[in-house]
């Protein structure tokens, strides 16, 4: 029997590829294999899952988070810009309660904008995950 594994991530609890870690060593320890294909939504992970599957080119910077900076990270792959919103914006960046009428998606262009002179390239964003309902304002 073969067995596919492809999960998205488990909501801020357990990303996709920690999914399949975990499945797979599971499985492994009662004789099963599994082939293990971290996916996402276009939400958290995003860039985690494209990592997964094949060569990325990392660039991290400082921007705005949902309420406060913070670091997040923009991918190339093959002369395009990948671009995971939650990396910036995501609900895993604010502690305490949610005030989503608070939060801005500023950290999200500040992305667009390192990803526009970093080099020139067509540009994938993911738009899952965020902690603002501004809708980019």
């Amino acid at each position: 029997m073969h067995i596919v594994f492809a999960p998205d991530s488990y909501g801020g609890f357990l990303s996709s590829a920690a999914a399949c870690e975990r499945v797979e060593s599971e499985l492994a320890s009662h004789g099963l294999f599994i082939s293990p294909h971290p996916m996402s939504d276009g939400g958290e992970g995003l860039l985690e899952t494209l990592v997964a599957h094949s060569t990325v080119e990392l660039h991290g910077c400082e921007v705005m988070g949902p309420m406060e900076p913070v670091f997040a990270s923009i991918g190339r792959k093959d002369g395009c810009w990948w671009i995971e919103a939650a990396e910036a914006i995501g609900l895993q960046h604010v502690h305490g309660p949610r005030t989503p009428l608070q939060a801005t998606s500023a950290g999200l262009g500040e992305l667009l904008r390192t990803a526009n002179t970093r080099g020139a390239g067509p540009i994938i964003v993911g738009l899952g995950g965020s902690a603002t309902v501004d809708g980019g304002l």
